[in-house]
């Protein structure tokens, strides 16, 4: 007999990054609209154009769990009517656009690691 425990047990994490990924993508866009709402938001063009692609690859993330979750349910309800080996199917892409959805954060973060290191210099160099 095989445990298909883990299933049941990824299924309260997927929602788990949703919250992550929300909230970030909560603070991108209230920057954006600062920028936006700015005197002058040419002079910040280059911050806005950075903050889309987090945007861009913040909603892909969130795709991708999204797919994990409902492969983990359909999983889950193969299970449920004992067709373990569609259910074993379901489980793996689960796990690979889990997998995906977290890379590709992973790719934001050092994005944002990257854009802030800029920044940085920059202020540097105002202090100088």
């Amino acid at each position: 007999m095989r445990d298909y425990a883990i299933n049941a047990l990824l299924f309260p994490g997927i929602p788990l990054l949703f919250l992550v990924y929300a909230n970030i993508s909560l603070q991108v866009g209230a920057r954006l609209r600062v920028i936006i709402n700015h005197d002058n938001p040419r002079q910040f063009s280059d911050e806005a154009d950075y903050l889309m692609t987090r945007l861009r690859l913040i909603r892909l993330s969130i795709i991708m769990g999204g797919v994990a979750f409902v492969f983990n349910i359909l999983s889950l309800i193969s299970i449920y009517f004992k067709s373990g080996d569609l259910a074993e199917i379901f489980f793996a892409l689960a796990a690979i656009s889990l997998t995906a959805s977290v890379c590709n954060y992973i790719y934001e973060v050092v994005i944002e690691t990257r854009s802030l290191s800029k920044i940085q210099k920059i202020l540097k160099q105002y202090e100088s």
